[in-house]
């Protein structure tokens, strides 16, 4: 272990920004999942970004942010949703819904900007904290954002709302937990409004009022977890009983008892068990941008962190991961993700890429054996992964298709050259602006046999099966149009590392060309064709 260092990121490869995985081999045991698909002719919101993630109640828990178009522009909201199993997922519901602030208290910069009553952005960069008393509560921020390039997390926001989430996922009222004093609001200027109708003032005590004194003690408890409540820094950044000054910080504990702080733009902190800070660096070998940095002790006790290694925050590729068995020393960087689905919605500051990683907090306990990771793709759908044991296969499935699995336990020998196998997976794929991927990792030198049967596909796209190599060199490419079509491979050499299957052969993805910060990025014709 390196004591000079919060952590170390040893042999980084040179990242390759022309390919989505940065010219990384890819994970195995991946199972990668769309929870919200953008869909304008549903009414539906197109910015959606910030996912967080907990285990409740035998259910995986998301929050997220969701905005009608641009980031930090109005109407938005706080949405949540719940899985048995991070495959399928409830319909998204409200958490924190969109209201109206009263902007006497404000002391920030181009007030007169703003309306008496003013659309209150929310923002947050911590959401979920399951109390030793057993209750799940869930806190938001609400902030300012004068024009389009004034963020809600710049200090002078209005106060930090929390609800608790009960057992059956229903939601009690909302209590204000924090003022934002700092930046002017305190308990008589700080006051909320329905957007609708007549803006009626809305009744949002303080969190001492509730008549559930349990929910109380929740709150109690998590405002006297100074080090948790580090995560709430930037929106009150001008209170002075912070003691990080990093963006978005992930928190977690080493081998050695000492508590990691990975921040944005590669900042770290180490503290002591205390919360006092031993480290306070940028981070030499972490090299990222202004995405967030995922870190956590695994449920098997090693670690991992899932990052952009990029220093690109315009292309937030490739998402990947790295482990280790301390905490502080890091290896074997892979890409999670084979690739990233094309931008479909036209927005402002809508960054491209797989971004702002969360997976579940230890102080929230776990969910099972598995690692699980949630993300925002180019800020406008959420998904998840599941990081398994499994080295055989990894998948990623759109919320538009299906994927169908089914396994032949027949012995190799009984089995016929193409029309036996040992594992089938049936693919239905409906979505223009997306792909099923399934990728094979060959677990001996042997012949690879495969048989692809193409039963519909629009427009001839056809199929795409790619044999590659270490390095992620593609070794041989083969497109399947229709009928069946079987493919073998040698390699009795070892030079295969896995088997990618496509959906579709072309797919427009993003290059390094687009930009998605400035709306200058036009909406897909076939955003929204299934």
């Amino acid at each position: 272990m390196d004591d000079k260092h919060v952590i170390n990121c040893n042999d980084v490869p040179e990242i390759d920004m022309t390919r989505q995985d940065g010219g990384l081999e890819h994970k195995a045991g991946v199972y990668t999942y769309q929870i919200r698909r953008s869909c304008r002719t549903d009414g539906d919101y197109t910015y959606n970004h910030a996912p967080m993630l907990t285990a409740f109640n035998n259910r995986l828990v998301l929050s997220y942010i969701s905005g009608k178009r641009d980031e930090h522009g109005a109407p938005d909201e706080i949405v949540y949703t719940t899985s048995k199993d991070g495959c399928v997922w409830d319909k998204e519901k409200v958490l924190f819904p969109y209201m109206l602030a009263d902007t006497d208290g404000y002391t920030g910069p181009d007030k007169e900007l703003l309306p008496k009553k003013a659309p209150a952005i929310v923002h947050f960069r911590m959401c979920f904290y399951k109390a030793s008393n057993g209750k799940l509560i869930a806190t938001t921020f609400y902030g300012f954002s004068p024009d389009s390039h004034r963020a809600p997390n710049n200090g002078y926001g209005a106060a930090r709302l929390v609800r608790e989430v009960y057992k059956d996922y229903t939601l009690s009222d909302m209590y204000i937990i924090k003022y934002n004093e700092a930046g002017g609001f305190n308990g008589d200027n700080t006051i909320f409004y329905s957007p609708e109708g007549s803006n009626e003032q809305l009744d949002i005590p303080y969190y001492v009022h509730s008549s559930d004194k349990e929910f109380v003690k929740a709150c109690d408890e998590l405002l006297s977890k100074k080090l948790i409540l580090e995560q709430w820094y930037e929106e009150e950044m001008y209170d002075k009983s912070y003691k990080t000054h990093g963006r978005a910080v992930s928190l977690y504990e080493d081998a050695y008892g000492n508590i990691v702080g990975l921040c944005k733009k590669g900042e770290g902190y180490l503290f002591d068990k205390e919360g006092n800070v031993l480290i306070d660096e940028k981070i030499p070998s972490l090299i990222t941008n202004t995405a967030k940095v995922w870190g956590q002790k695994t449920p098997d006790g090693n670690y991992i962190i899932c990052y952009n290694p990029t220093t690109d925050g315009s292309h937030r590729w490739p998402l990947a991961v790295m482990e280790s068995n301390d905490g502080r020393e890091y290896y074997n960087m892979k890409a999670l993700i084979p690739e990233i689905p094309p931008y479909k919605y036209q927005g402002n500051i809508k960054n491209l890429g797989a971004q702002y990683m969360r997976g579940i907090c230890s102080y929230n306990g776990n969910f099972d054996k598995n690692v699980w990771i949630t993300y925002s793709c180019n800020k406008e759908d959420i998904w998840i992964s599941k990081l398994t044991k499994d080295n055989k296969y990894s998948i990623m499935k759109p919320l538009w298709c299906d994927i169908n699995y089914e396994h032949n336990p027949k012995p190799y020998s009984d089995r016929d050259k193409f029309t036996d196998y040992d594992d089938k997976y049936e693919i239905i794929d409906r979505d223009a602006c997306a792909r099923a991927i399934i990728e094979y990792f060959p677990q001996n030198k042997d012949i690879i046999r495969l048989q692809v049967e193409v039963d519909r596909m629009s427009d001839d796209n056809g199929v795409k099966v790619q044999f590659v190599g270490k390095n992620n060199k593609i070794i041989q490419e083969v497109v399947c149009i229709k009928g069946n079509t079987p493919i073998e491979a040698d390699n009795h050499s070892g030079d295969i590392n896995s088997v990618i299957i496509y959906s579709k052969n072309i797919l427009k993805l993003n290059t390094i060309d687009d930009d998605g910060r400035d709306s200058t990025l036009f909406d897909m014709p076939e955003a929204e064709r299934k």
